[in-house]
C-alpha cells in the first residue's frame, strides 16, 4: 500500500486494536502526518467504523495542548482513515521501559497534563476508556499528548452497550471488567493505575492471566506505594490510592478535584522542599562542626566533608525533591559514621559477617524486628529497621537508605540499623558501576544526591566523565545537582553532544 487518499505512506509506526498507524505526507498540504487506518472489509462490522468515525469526530472537536490535534478524516476503499499531528518523542511506555530517570515533579506533571486533557474531553461528555502508558505521548519539546480516543464513550451514545468490556486489562477500572458503563471516575481510576506504575515501577493489578488481573482489580488491593517505595511523599500515596478506590463513589468526584488536589499537593512539595533544604543545611553544619573537632579519626577512616561544594549547590532553587532527600539523609548518613568512629575509635571496625542483619533475607529481617523488641527500642524505630533491610536485601539503595535513617533519627544509639546504614554507605559510594546496567538504580537522584553528600573522593568525577550508560547531560539533568561550579570544562562540552 503506497497511498490512503491524498496520503502517500512513508513508514508504518505502529499497530493498535483500532487500525495500523503510518508516518504519511500529505500530497495537497506537504506536511508529514500520523495516519491512522482502519480496514472495512466486505462485510464491515458497522460499530467498529462508526467507532472509528467517532474517535475523529470527537477528537478533532477539542482544541487543547493536551490532547493530540486532528486534521482530517476520510474513506478510500477498503480503508477508513484519521489524519493527525505526528508527533516527535516516545510514549510513557517507551520511557518506562528504558528506565531512565524522570524526577518526582517531572512524573507529577505528567499526571496533571493528561488530567487536564481528560477534564477538557469529560466537559463535553466523552470518556476515553483507555488511559494507559501507551497512549501518553511525550515529545521532544516537552508537551505531554493524550492519544487515541477510539474506545472514548459519548454519555448519550448507545454503540457501546452495558456488557461489553472494552479496555486495556491492566488498567481497567472494576466497573469496566464486570461490563458496567464507564463514567468520568473510571478514568480517574485509570489514570491512578498509571500514576502507580509511574511511581513504583510496578503494575498495581500484575498477574499471570487476564482472569488473575480481573480479580485483583474487582477484589484485591494493590501493595502499598510506600511498601515498594519509601521515598514517594505519604500523601502523594494517599492521593493515587484515592484515585484507586474500588469504589466509584470514593474517588475523586470528577478531574477538577483530583486537578485542585494535585495542584495543592505541587504547593506542598514545595514546602517540604524548603524544610529538607533546611534539615540538609543543618546536618552538614553538624557534620563539618564534627569533623573540625576530630580531625584525626576523619582523617584516618578517609571521611570528607565537601561543605563548600554542598553549600552552593543547596542554595540553588531548582533542586529536585528526590535530590533534597539524598542530600539530607546522605548527610545524617556520613554524621553518624563519623559520631560512630569517634565513640568506637578505639574498636576494631564492626565484622559485618557476625551480624545477622546482614545475612538474613529482607523478609525475614522484617518479620524479626516486627516481633523482637531490640533491647527496649521503639517499635516504630524497629520496624523502619526492618523496611530498611528488606529494600536493601531487594537491592533497593534509595529505599533503605530512606528507612534506616527513620530509624537512627528515632534511635540515634541503635548498633543494628548503624550496621546496615554502613553498608548503604558502601553501596552508595559503588552504586556508580550499577549505572552500566541497562535500567541502572533505582531513585538514581537520590544516590547522586547521597553520594554528593558523602563525598567519597571520585564518585561524582566518575559519573561526570562517562563511567556509566548515562550521558552527562541526562545525570546533571536528574536535578541539576552536578551542574555546579565543581563541575569541570570537559564534562560541560560533554553536555552539548
Amino acid at each position: 500500500m503506497d497511498k490512503v487518499g491524498r496520503y502517500k505512506i512513508l513508514e508504518k509506526v505502529g499497530k493498535g486494536g483500532m487500525g495500523i498507524v503510518y508516518r504519511a505526507l500529505d500530497t495537497v498540504l506537504h506536511r508529514e502526518v500520523a495516519l491512522k487506518t482502519h480496514t472495512v472489509g466486505e462485510d464491515p462490522e458497522v460499530q467498529s467504523v462508526e467507532r472509528f468515525f467517532r474517535e475523529a469526530r470527537v477528537v478533532a472537536s477539542f482544541k487543547h495542548q493536551n490532547i493530540v490535534t486532528v486534521y482530517d478524516l476520510g474513506h478510500d476503499r477498503d480503508k477508513v482513515f484519521i489524519a493527525m499531528e505526528l508527533l516527535d518523542g516516545e510514549d510513557l511506555t517507551e520511557l518506562m521501559e528504558t528506565g531512565r530517570h524522570v524526577s518526582l515533579e517531572e512524573k507529577i506533571r505528567m499526571v496533571h497534563c493528561v488530567a487536564e486533557g481528560l477534564d477538557h474531553a469529560h466537559s463535553r461528555g466523552i470518556v476515553h476508556r483507555d488511559i494507559k502508558p501507551r497512549n501518553v505521548f511525550l515529545t521532544e519539546d516537552g508537551e505531554v499528548k493524550l492519544l487515541d480516543f477510539g474506545l472514548a464513550h459519548i454519555s448519550h451514545s448507545t454503540l457501546t452497550e452495558a456488557g461489553q468490556i472494552i479496555g486495556t486489562p491492566f488498567y481497567m477500572s472494576p466497573e469496566q471488567v464486570v461490563g458496567e458503563k464507564a463514567n468520568p471516575r473510571s478514568d480517574i481510576f485509570s489514570l491512578g493505575a498509571l500514576f502507580y506504575e509511574l511511581l513504583t515501577g510496578e503494575k498495581a493489578f500484575a498477574a499471570k492471566n487476564i482472569e488473575r488481573i480481573f480479580d485483583a482489580i474487582v477484589n484485591r488491593e494493590p501493595k502499598p506505594i510506600r511498601d515498594l517505595d519509601p521515598t514517594v511523599p505519604e500523601e502523594l500515596a494517599r492521593i493515587v490510592s484515592k484515585m484507586m478506590n474500588k469504589s466509584i463513589d470514593l474517588r475523586y468526584e470528577n478531574i477538577d478535584a483530583l486537578l485542585k488536589e494535585l495542584s495543592r499537593f505541587s504547593r506542598f512539595l514545595e514546602q517540604c522542599k524548603k524544610q529538607l533544604r533546611g534539615e540538609a543545611k543543618v546536618a552538614f553544619k553538624e557534620l563539618d562542626a564534627l569533623a573540625r573537632s576530630h580531625e584525626e579519626v576523619a582523617a584516618r577512616n578517609s571521611v570528607s566533608v565537601p561543605w563548600e561544594r554542598v553549600s552552593r549547590t543547596l542554595d540553588r532553587g531548582d533542586l529536585t525533591y528526590m535530590s533534597l532527600v539524598g542530600l539530607k539523609d546522605g548527610a545524617n548518613l556520613q554524621k553518624r559514621r563519623l559520631e560512630r568512629l569517634v565513640a568506637e575509635e578505639s574498636e576494631a571496625e564492626v565484622d559485618e559477617s557476625e551480624d545477622e542483619t546482614v545475612t538474613m533475607t529482607g523478609e525475614e529481617a522484617q518479620k524479626k524486628y516486627e516481633s523482637v523488641d531490640l533491647r527496649g527500642k521503639s517499635r516504630e524505630a524497629v520496624r523502619k529497621l526492618g523496611e530498611a533491610q528488606a529494600h536493601f536485601g531487594h537491592g533497593d539503595l534509595a529505599g533503605s537508605l530512606r528507612c534506616v535513617s527513620e530509624a537512627l533519627r528515632l534511635e540515634p544509639r541503635f548498633r543494628e540499623a548503624d550496621v546496615l546504614a554502613e553498608k548503604i554507605r558502601l553501596g552508595i559510594v559503588k552504586f556508580v558501576d550499577e549505572l552500566e546496567e541497562e535500567s541502572g538504580p533505582k531513585n538514581i537522584d537520590v544516590l547522586v544526591a547521597a553520594l554528593l553528600a558523602i563525598g567519597e573522593p571520585g564518585g561524582e568525577h566518575d559519573i561526570l566523565h562517562g563511567k556509566s550508560r548515562h550521558g552527562q547531560s541526562e545525570i546533571a539533568g536528574l536535578s541539576d545537582l552536578l551542574l555546579d561550579e565543581w563541575a569541570s570544562g570537559s564534562s560541560k562540552e560533554k553536555r552539548k553532544t
